[in-house]
């Protein structure tokens, strides 16, 4: 049982399936299941079991750029009666203390996973996390005893700054090109930030070997990074979830956003900018690639008096109804889903 942000299918070559999975808690892990049988592209009714056996794997990622995928198998690696797992099933239901008992890696916030339509070279958002670099240094004990996020990890290669308030993309290549493989190779995408920012760093690190929360991005400035998604023509779409009032480290940036990157470049573009206390999360287009869906979730979120305090979204009275007795009236936020075309027709990102 872990907090599943999202799922990435991959269909491999072979049409060995693979199943991503991000945990959205500071300091833990991402996972991977193989199933069992292959995917069959022309019987559907073949497919329609096919989460029902596998392999599920959590990630280590070596300081090396290498990676392993853990087995969280039953009898393995310490997951015996002896360490608490009585059988398969419990190594599932405690699958938090699963991975920490077999040493993989703690994570800044693990959440969405993406994987590149051609390469199938998988991209993850790790969102931020303030316990990163914190003193006294620790972590996930193996005997699963750690509460939730209540470890303070130092930095590592994967997870490379305290304090990590404005997140980072991963992303890995499986040995091969084989969905089911074990190894994989790693590196950073982008460290996320903001270029003006004056933000210091606290504890026991110092400036010296640290970018200073400036980010290394190519393109527009964002942050807190968490929807993914490739579309058809292997652009990636980046969506973020901050507060949303342009406060404090967001000052700079601002609210929250959806980013366009070239994945083989890295350059970023802001295309969409929200409305104030909301996530932008969820996003599909047509297979014409001439519209897309995005979600906006919860905005004017944290008020304190009235739900209208942060945002009146998508309902200001202005653009609201068109009856005459309704004309002005100021709704309370809304969360829902906007379209978006161009003006010419033409593909969303070109």
């Amino acid at each position: 049982r872990f907090k599943h942000e999202s799922a990435g299918v991959v269909v491999g070559p072979d049409n060995t399936v693979a199943v991503y999975m991000g945990d959205d808690e500071r300091n833990e892990y991402v996972y991977k299941f193989v199933c069992a049988r292959k995917y069959n592209p022309r019987n559907r009714a073949a497919n329609r079991d096919l989460l029902d056996t596998g392999t599920l794997y959590v990630a280590r990622f070596d300081a090396d750029g290498s990676g392993t995928w853990l087995p969280l198998v039953w009898g393995q690696n310490g997951l015996t009666p002896e360490n608490g797992f009585a059988d398969q099933g419990e190594v599932l239901i405690k699958c938090r203390q699963a991975a920490d008992r077999v040493g993989a890696t703690m994570m800044d916030r693990p959440e969405w996973v993406a994987a590149h339509p051609t390469t199938r070279e998988v991209y993850l958002t790790l969102t931020n996390n303030s316990r990163r670099g914190n003193t006294p240094a620790s972590s996930n004990k193996v005997d699963g005893t750690t509460a939730a996020a209540s470890a303070n990890p130092p930095v590592d290669a994967a997870n490379p700054r305290p304090d990590n308030d404005f997140g980072h993309i991963i992303r890995w290549r499986e040995s091969a090109g084989d969905a089911a493989a074990t190894v994989f190779a790693w590196d950073v995408f982008v460290l996320c930030g903001d270029k003006a920012t004056t933000k210091t760093l606290g504890g026991s690190y110092t400036p010296d070997g640290h970018d200073g929360y400036k980010g290394n991005i190519n393109g527009d400035d964002y942050g807190a990074p968490d929807g993914l998604w490739f579309d058809g023509d292997g652009r990636l779409w980046i969506q973020t979830d901050q507060a949303g009032d342009a406060k404090g480290d967001w000052v700079n940036i601002g609210g929250n956003v959806m980013m366009c990157a070239d994945p083989s470049t890295g350059h970023t573009r802001r295309f969409l900018t929200s409305p104030r206390h909301c996530e932008v999360t969820g996003v599909t287009g047509t297979p014409d690639g001439r519209t897309l869906f995005v979600g906006i979730q919860h905005p004017g979120e944290d008020w304190s008096v009235s739900p209208t305090d942060n945002s009146t979204w998508p309902d200001s009275g202005v653009n609201g109804p068109t009856t005459a007795s309704a004309l002005g009236t100021v709704h309370k936020p809304r969360s829902g889903v906007v379209v978006i075309t161009r003006d010419d027709g033409g593909v969303i990102g070109t």
